[in-house]
């Protein structure tokens, strides 16, 4: 079936201004054009569609190498290839991705334990999954040994012909598959440092990154990793980062069904063109044992490093989760914006408190805020570090002298304590979890665990502890609202709605019935053709409870809740 173009429109609107390809041709020229070169635009790419052939310039990329966070800058393997492809071909891939996930997810093709680039998941989903069982041992005395996983060169290695079974046996068929494999077949780059280009080389293998698919293309074929793994074993992926674990209290046979595990992930990833990297991959030991286990696992023949910290998808963990070393290196990260903050701070010439707070909070609250439902559980005198930080930075925005109690500046500057805020966080967490109609792997944080039983508050994990702060506020019962599913029939032929907020800004006690009715026919001149959707909604403040209304005349319609 052909693009549409209201599907067009959809892939402009979504696209950031980003670098444009060898083209020049950037995202605004685009968003800038009319319907006459919209329908230009969509004739093109429909031809595309129906041929299977793509131009020769969407598939050249510019490619930048960018150093990596922490890297010798001597080192060609320290740099990061980001590709600049044409912005035309990009706007394609969008219209193409949107189809392609919607017949994934409907199709149930993503196991539970991939979070990554997925609608409703996050790098929190794997995390906590891990965290969980690791409070759950360590309730019980038992220990948890896990790997985590991170395969060499990812998307510069992927192997093509391999990536079209995996498409294949995804049940993906006809133009589309012709499509992809055209995008990824004949692939040229050249390099730029500067303003000086290398020639053009040919690419047998990969997808670029910074392409628009490039990310549900990786997700499909890496989809499998864990499926020769049997029962008894706890994995997640978050794209090229995974991690596999096993609890139990004999040491000795949690190290024996790993390795059997990490073999079968090795003969998946052979078989599929990958590699995991010996250097990047490691183990780790969480439990309560004061001693380093003897047992070592083995990768490709080497012996992986068994460490006592781990930066896992931006969240360092330690040997009994106490969350101290994440907080340490929080702190010390915030300390080095708060110097920034002072750098622009200034009675006379700095910016003024809503710019500053804003700095703060895009910049300080997100890193304290990432990760709260993993750390919160971690000691008083821990957390107290972030408050502190905090704090320095609230005295720099509103330029309170040091010696300022942390209350009085958090109600100076209508801040909450970071601890209301974790539980705020963690509780929009779990009710998200509620209403979702997927199966999550963090979905079972619902229910009650045998392990947490008679156990203290310190002993459970933070996710524990807000369902209490749940019941005690009476929400652990409520019924929530489902968030709206997909759709039975393709996305793409549901036509996208008009929305008109013109009148949202107009008092309807101070409206005139003359002003009623001159809108009226302004709304039929306007809105004449199309079927019109009425809503309105309130709040009251003080109990906090919303109100909905949606009214359709033409056809009767009307509910509220």
């Amino acid at each position: 079936m052909f693009f549409s173009l209201g599907e067009l429109q959809k892939a402009i609107d979504q696209g950031k201004d980003t670098s444009p390809g060898r083209d020049g041709l950037g995202y605004q020229l685009f968003k800038q054009s009319g319907d006459l070169m919209g329908e230009e635009m969509l004739a093109l790419i429909n031809n595309v569609w129906e041929g299977g052939c793509l131009p020769k310039e969407w598939k050249h990329a510019v490619i930048i190498p960018i150093v990596k966070p922490g890297k010798q800058a001597d080192s060609p393997s320290s740099y990061r290839p980001i590709a600049l492809t044409s912005v035309l071909c990009k706007i394609m891939e969008r219209m193409i991705t949107d189809r392609l996930v919607d017949k994934l997810e409907k199709g149930g093709f993503f196991g539970t334990h991939q979070s990554g680039f997925r609608q409703g998941r996050s790098t929190m989903d794997a995390v906590l999954s891990l965290d969980m069982d690791i409070k759950k041992v360590m309730a019980n005395k038992e220990a948890v040994v896990a790997v985590f996983l991170d395969i060499e060169k990812a998307y510069d290695m992927l192997w093509k012909e391999g990536l079209q079974i995996a498409l294949y046996d995804a049940g993906i068929r006809g133009r589309m598959f012709n499509w992809i494999k055209n995008f990824l077949c004949n692939r040229s780059i050249q390099v730029r440092i500067g303003s000086e280009l290398s020639d053009d080389f040919e690419v047998e293998n990969g997808t670029p990154q910074g392409s628009v698919i490039s990310l549900v293309l990786f997700n499909i074929i890496v989809n499998g990793m864990f499926s020769r793994v049997g029962r008894g074993f706890g994995f997640s992926l978050f794209a090229d980062d995974g991690a596999i674990w096993k609890r139990g209290r004999n040491l000795p046979y949690l190290f024996n069904q790993i390795q059997g595990a990490l073999e079968k992930v090795t003969e998946w990833a052979n078989d599929w063109g990958f590699k995991i990297s010996t250097e990047k991959t490691k183990c780790m030991v969480f439990g309560n044992k004061k001693k380093m286990p003897s047992q070592t696992i083995k990768l490709y023949n080497n012996n992986l490093e068994k460490v006592k910290y781990f930066k896992f998808l931006g969240m360092w963990l330690d040997e009994r989760m106490t969350g101290k070393k994440h907080i340490e290196l929080v702190a010390l990260k915030c300390g080095k914006i708060n110097n920034v903050l002072r750098c622009v701070a200034g009675s006379d010439w700095g910016a003024d408190r809503e710019s500053m707070m804003m700095i703060c909070r895009a910049m300080i609250r997100s890193a304290i805020d990432y990760g709260c439902m993993v750390y919160g559980s971690a000691a008083l005198s821990v957390l107290n570090k972030l408050d502190m930080v905090q704090a320095k930075a609230l005295r720099v925005c509103c330029g309170a002298f040091c010696t300022t109690p942390i209350a009085a500046l958090l109600i100076e500057m209508g801040e909450m304590p970071l601890v209301l805020r974790r539980y705020k966080l963690g509780l929009k967490y779990l009710m998200k979890l509620k209403g979702h109609r997927e199966v999550l792997p963090t979905k079972y944080l619902l229910s009650d665990h045998w392990e947490f039983m008679g156990i203290r508050k310190t002993k459970t994990n933070f996710a524990e502890n807000l369902k209490s702060v749940a019941q005690e506020i009476g929400i652990r019962d409520v019924s929530v609202c489902s968030p709206v599913c997909r759709s039975v029939a393709p996305s793409w032929l549901i036509p996208v709605p008009s929305v008109d907020l013109k009148f949202m800004s107009i008092s309807k006690s101070r409206i005139s019935e003359c002003v009623v009715n001159e809108i009226e026919v302004w709304q039929q001149q306007v809105w004449g053709d199309h079927l019109l959707i009425y809503t309105d909604g309130s709040k009251e403040h003080e109990s906090g409870k919303v109100a909905v209304g949606i009214s359709i005349p033409e056809i009767g319609y009307r509910i509220g809740y």
